[in-house]
């Protein structure tokens, strides 16, 4: 087992190719969220052969922001809102940390409703989800490098068609890094999805899926 201290995408993505090569599965098609997103592109720069397409949804690449216009002030306020209470919280337990970053996010704007997100203000079932994903928040906080470099020139080199699903209510610091991603990759198609969040595959799971079916389906 990795320890936490060393948890990155490029971890994952090392984990995922060993998976994809021993079951026989190469060259596959990747459906990845959020972080899994991040580990996806990694997979498909380290382990070209082992990528079909993807189907990737707003991949949290972090670093891009503090290069880009605007994108210094959005790195700031999500490290300083979200990421630092939430290491702090997930040092004391896991449910001070969890709450720690529902509240941040929901200090940065981001909701599924015109409401205020907050961790005291979530249904139960969306409390009880978010404590289930405990230990991946915090080895995320807790590891050296969470979210480590991905060159550009890295991503202009990755050559599967990619499906770039984004939502329109997601933080406008996805929208950034997704726009950058459009721009760069040689194949990329990327769908907004009017009135989702970052959640878009629990909100419109079927307009998601049907779209990375299609997607897959040409390539």
């Amino acid at each position: 087992m990795v320890p936490e201290s060393r948890y990155s995408p490029i971890v994952d993505a090392d984990d995922l190719a060993a998976l994809i090569t021993k079951l026989g599965l190469a060259p596959s098609h990747i459906v990845a969220h959020s972080y899994g997103a991040y580990v996806a592109l990694f997979l498909a720069a380290r382990h070209p052969e082992l990528v079909r397409s993807l189907a990737l949804s707003e991949p949290p690449v972090l670093p891009w922001l503090r290069e880009m216009e605007g994108g210094q002030a959005l790195f700031t306020e999500f490290m300083s809102k979200v990421w630092e209470p939430s290491a702090r919280g997930f040092r004391e337990q896991d449910d001070a940390g969890v709450k720690a970053a529902v509240d941040g996010f929901g200090e940065l704007g981001y909701s599924g409703t015109d409401q205020k997100m907050t961790f005291a203000t979530l249904p139960p079932e969306a409390r009880s989800a978010f404590l289930e994903n405990a230990p991946e928040w915090r080895a995320l906080t807790m590891s050296k490098e969470p979210f480590p470099a991905l060159p550009l020139s890295t991503i202009k080199r990755i050559k599967a068609p990619t499906l770039l699903l984004s939502g329109q209510r997601s933080l406008n610091l996805a929208d950034l890094i997704d726009r950058r991603l459009e721009g760069l990759l040689p194949q990329a198609q990327r769908i907004i999805l009017a009135n989702a969040t970052h959640e878009m595959w629990n909100e419109y799971p079927e307009e998601c899926r049907n779209a990375a079916i299609a997607f897959f389906a040409k390539h």
